[in-house]
């Protein structure tokens, strides 16, 4: 089961890595009931470091062929600019959200991440194959 999945994401990772990235636009700028959690809630922050790390990983796997960190540490600074655009437009556009410098550092926080465990992750799954 695990080596079929890893095949569907392999042949599919353009589609998953550019579904990843609807889906944080349509959550970023839609209208969500979000009052429950408060004007500070670590479990927003939390979603942000989630979905970027989801987002940097995703599109370190369509850019796995092109080997090298400085294509990674590309791949990281669009990844984050994306973030800030994100950001830039419910400042600008939308006011039911608000921008937050808290959710520029979550964001960056989980690019972080996906950066320095990639070579791990890679790692681990040429040991399912």
């Amino acid at each position: 089961m695990i080596k079929r999945i890893k095949k569907l994401l392999k042949a599919n990772s353009i589609v998953v890595a550019t579904s990843t990235t609807v889906v944080i636009i349509y959550l970023s700028l839609a209208y969500l009931n979000m009052k429950a959690l408060g004007s500070f809630s670590y479990m927003d922050k939390l979603g942000h470091f989630f979905a970027y790390f989801v987002l940097t990983c995703t599109w370190f796997l369509v850019a796995r062929k092109v080997s090298g960190l400085m294509f990674r540490v590309f791949i990281a600074i669009y990844v984050f600019l994306f973030g800030l655009l994100i950001e830039g437009l419910q400042l600008v556009l939308i006011s039911y959200r608000q921008a937050d410098l808290y959710d520029i550092v979550a964001n960056l926080m989980g690019i972080l991440f996906a950066f320095f465990l990639y070579d791990k992750m890679v790692e681990l799954t040429r040991e399912i194959s």
